[in-house]
């Protein structure tokens, strides 16, 4: 691209300006020479001079990008007049990466919107990760990103119809820029721009890209939403106001109460864009409240909350209703007159303690006082007063396990959180209790490390769902710890952290310290957390639902957060938290079942009972049998060794409910690897273990990988979990071509078949032609049947003994995939040393491996033998060619020489 010499002989021109080149991939190697450079000029006093040199710029989005040769931007020279000016390479660059990361929240920067959601404010926080693969500790690059904010159905301009810095006033409409952040490589950065100003009614669009402000390159624009030029991103509602209203502003002490909320839009008109969550409050220390409730589009923009206000002392109060994220949306009611007895104040639980002498010393015994049953009445004064925590002990039972002790005023159930003292961020919890009680709370957490120190949290909450909580440090060395660092949490859920739809759910928010994925699983039962809700991606803001159709009345919901989170750049952080929602929040969501009458169900329970009896008997056998693929095993295994104990679990498909063996099945402990063992041929597994918390891990490569954490509650127990998996899509596709394959030739059979009869019946009856030429037609297609069907196809290979001839069964023939380098298929030889694969079309490497004899023999075509980096022999196989793999594979005695390990790999 160089720029053409001027006229030399007098009067001599200029040179010409040398070109640009732009050259832009995710990775590049160039070899040779790339040249923009100017023209030369004249060579007397008054010619032209020499042209500047040209531009050329090399971007690459992912690296590294090697340039083995020269670059030139020279000027163009003149011997008599002007030099040109130099032209610009600026040496490689990479372009910023495009947010993999984008969410749009309401102003707490916490509650996300979803796509196509409502905010009742006028302003929302926009986030994006920003990244740029050139950055690095000792080159590091200033970053921004920019968000492009338009109404819904206009045009992304990429202008600056408001450009300006969000630290000096946010903008509207157009492009915001989020204040430069220094990015040194690693982890991407959160970057965030407020958008304020925004018009109740209207719905948004948005985009946002990265810009290196260092080399000034721009990223690649890339929307949120993509759903389209007319579908909204996010949409500000017209709501302005609320009310509230009690069904009576004069009532005796316990009666209940219903309070009406409603959504108004600005001519004081009910609203029913209104999807906010609501919070109440009120001037009695002691009053039942409504729980927390998110509005949806089935309440219309209002709510009758009924019976569910209870004051329990005499006085006037009043009750306020307040939006959790937009606090100008709030409405108080009329004073509430309450006849009824003086207040009265619970007093504080009174513990008697007496020391009994015993032969080593001293016993002492703490007496608990009676316990106020909130669980079952949670409307009663004692139950209302706010939670205090007391008497906490940390009791250090081994270098690896401590107690934690506390005691409440009123009956309450707890749970822990803790993690590293120099981390300060709680990542683990324990389990939450099962029993309201007042003292003798107690959690031991025996999953720690030796001399190291911790921080830990309390949570106590109360069948009326007042919550307290207590912060302290402890260290397994028994270190006295007095000093607490500035904490914070991996998950953090709201207070409360539950609230009530109309849809018949229970939410549960809770917020990631950075973008992670989370599964949050609930029950009512505290070992068994039946159900799931999946937050896929990775965000910071997460809403866990509990569907309360699935559950019962009158009894607590008991949940726990998993959550895979980046708190380092180094690895991923596996984050845990619990909760428990009170069965007095939900109790009136959950559908009492219709009484039958006495005569009826009488009549029919004398009649029909016993048949159904006998059905239901029958069906749930069935149903069994189906849904526990392991329950002959189990059945067979009890009659044989009489163990009625669970020794082993099982692998199955969650779809065909078969077991799938060779799963590779690993038990972490925290982080740290303990063992590991695959299924065998009826996917079992069973992993010996002592007390304590795991993690199982799952992996097949047909299948997708299946975490999951397991509770061992005493030494020498079985690590034995049923486990379901999925099929990986490429499995399936894989699965489904095979089956076809498998049967085509019967089908064709059939149609071969049942077409001659049908042509041969056709021609007696109907003499023609036509009906003789189908019948020569038919009978060629029998004889190439005939033909192919005779050719003996063996779909089957084998392995035998090199100098006996014999077959060798029980050898493990291992078949690796080229193209994504890991073993995808392995089987056992049977009694006859069969085996038989039939994989996708492709080149794949094959290796044996039996105990006593070496492979590859000597009798093998050592042309399709492949040697490894580590010197593991490999037969090479064409699938494409040989649709069946059905090799005859000899194997030597092994005597001097020494045989396959049975783990080798051709691609290390």
């Amino acid at each position: 691209m160089d720029g053409t010499n001027g006229l030399i002989a007098s009067p001599g021109g200029g040179g010409g300006a040398g070109g640009s080149i732009l050259i832009e991939g995710e990775t590049c190697d160039i070899n040779g020479t790339l040249s923009a450079e100017g023209g030369d000029g004249g060579d007397e006093a008054f010619d032209g001079g020499g042209g500047g040199g040209g531009r050329i710029s090399i971007l690459t989005t992912l690296g590294p990008c090697n340039v083995n040769g020269s670059v030139s931007v020279a000027q163009g020279t003149s011997s008599g007049g002007q030099v040109g000016q130099v032209g610009t390479y600026p040496d490689i660059a990479t372009i910023p990466s495009t947010p993999t990361f984008r969410e749009q929240f309401k102003s707490d920067a916490l509650t996300t919107i979803p796509v196509g959601g409502r905010t009742q404010e006028q302003e929302v926080v926009l986030k994006v990760n920003i990244s740029d693969p050139g950055a690095t500790p000792g080159n590091p690059a200033t970053l921004q990103a920019e968000f492009e904010v338009v109404e819904t159905g206009q045009v992304f301009t990429g202008t600056n119809v408001v450009a300006v810095d969000v630290t000096d006033e946010p903008g509207v409409l157009g492009i915001s820029t989020a204040p430069p952040q220094a990015y040194t490589g690693g982890t991407a950065l959160i970057s965030e721009a407020q958008i304020a100003g925004l018009t109740p009614g209207v719905s948004y669009k948005w985009r946002a890209r990265v810009v290196n402000v260092t080399d000034g390159i721009n990223g690649s624009w890339v929307e949120y939403g993509n759903n389209g030029s007319n579908q909204p991103d996010f949409i500000v509602s017209t709501v302005e106001s609320l009310s509230i209203s009690p069904s009576a502003t004069s009532v005796n002490a316990g009666d209940p109460i219903s309070l009406t909320v409603t959504a108004l839009d600005g001519s004081m008109s009910q609203d029913p864009t209104y999807a906010g969550t609501v919070t109440f409050s009120s001037t009695s220390p002691t009053a039942a409240l409504p729980a927390n409730y998110t509005f949806s589009s089935g309440d219309s923009g209002s709510r009758t909350f009924t019976d569910s206000l209870v004051f329990f002392e005499g006085g006037t109060y009043t009750v306020t209703v307040t939006d959790t994220i937009n606090g100008a949306l709030t409405a108080t009611t009329a004073d509430i007159t309450v006849v009824g007895p003086s207040p009265t104040v619970t007093p504080s639980p009174e513990t008697s303690v007496s020391v009994t002498p015993t032969a080593s010393g001293t016993a002492t015994v703490v007496v608990e006082p009676p316990v106020i049953s909130c669980s079952e009445d949670p409307l009663q004064l004692a139950c209302q007063v706010p939670v205090t925590i007391s008497n906490v002990t940390v009791t250090n039972n081994t270098p690896t396990a401590v107690t934690v002790c506390w005691d409440t005023n009123i009956p309450t159930k707890g749970s822990v959180s803790y993690g590293l003292y120099e981390a300060a961020v709680y990542t683990k919890s324990t389990a939450t209790g099962q029993e309201y009680r007042v003292t003798g709370h107690c959690m031991t957490i025996d999953t720690l490390e030796e001399d190291t120190r911790y921080i830990f949290r309390i949570r106590a909450q109360s069948a009326a769902g007042k919550q307290a909580f207590h912060e302290g440090a402890f260290a397994t060395d028994g270190e006295i710890i007095t000093v607490l660092p500035e904490t914070g949490s991996c998950i953090v859920q709201s207070e409360p952290p539950y609230s009530l739809n109309v849809d018949n759910q229970v939410l549960i928010t809770y917020t990631t310290k950075e973008p992670g994925t989370c599964v949050m699983r609930y029950g009512q039962e505290p070992e068994n957390l039946r159900f799931e809700s999946v937050s896929a991606e990775a965000t910071t803001s997460h809403t866990g639902v509990i569907e309360l159709s699935n559950l019962l009345q009158g009894v607590d919901i008991y949940y726990q957060m998993d959550c895979t989170v980046e708190l380092t750049s180094e690895e991923s952080t596996l984050c845990e938290a619990q909760g428990v929602v009170p069965a007095s929040v939900f109790s009136g969501l959950i559908p009492t079942p219709t009484p039958v009458a006495r005569e009826g169900l009488e009549a029919f329970a004398g009649t029909y009972a016993p048949v159904l009896l006998m059905l239901a008997t029958g069906a749930t056998l069935l149903s069994n049998l189906y849904a526990l693929p392991r329950l002959v095993l189990y059945a067979i295994g009890w009659v044989r060794d009489r163990k009625r104990y669970k020794v082993w679990g099982i692998v199955y498909d969650a779809k065909t409910r078969k077991p799938v063996p060779f799963a590779a099945v690993r038990v972490y402990k925290g982080k740290e690897f303990i063992k590991e063992k695959l299924t065998d041929l009826q996917g079992r597994y069973g992993l010996p273990s002592d007390k304590g918390t795991f993690r199982l891990e799952v992996e097949h490569p047909e299948y997708g990988k299946v975490e999951r954490s397991v509770e061992i509650e005493e030494d020498d127990g079985t690590i034995a979990e049923d486990i379901a998996v999925n099929m990986t899509a490429a499995a399936k596709k894989a699965e489904f071509k095979r089956n076809l394959r498998k049967n085509l030739h019967r089908i064709n059979t059939v149609l071969v078949y049942s077409g001659l009869a049908f042509s041969i019946v056709a021609t007696l009856i109907s003499p023609v032609a036509f009906n003789f030429f189908v019948v020569v037609l038919y009978v060629l297609q029998f004889a190439l049947l005939l033909l192919l069907d005779g050719a003996n196809k063996r779909n089957w290979g084998y392995v035998y003994n090199s100098q006996t001839r014999n077959r060798l069964p029980g050898a493990f023939v291992r078949l690796f995939s080229i193209s994504e380098e890991r073993q995808i298929d392995v089987q056992m030889t049977d009694e006859s040393g069969r085996y038989g694969f039939s994989p996708e079309p492709g080149e794949y490497h094959l290796t044996v491996d039996l105990p006593g004899y070496r492979f590859p023999s000597e009798q093998t075509n050592q042309v399709s033998i492949y040697k490894s980096p580590k010197g593991n022999a490999f037969l090479r196989v064409d699938a494409a060619k040989e649709p069946v793999i059905n090799r005859v594979i000899p194997m030597d005695p092994k005597n001097a020489a020494a045989g396959a390990t049975g783990k080798a790999s051709p691609f290390g």
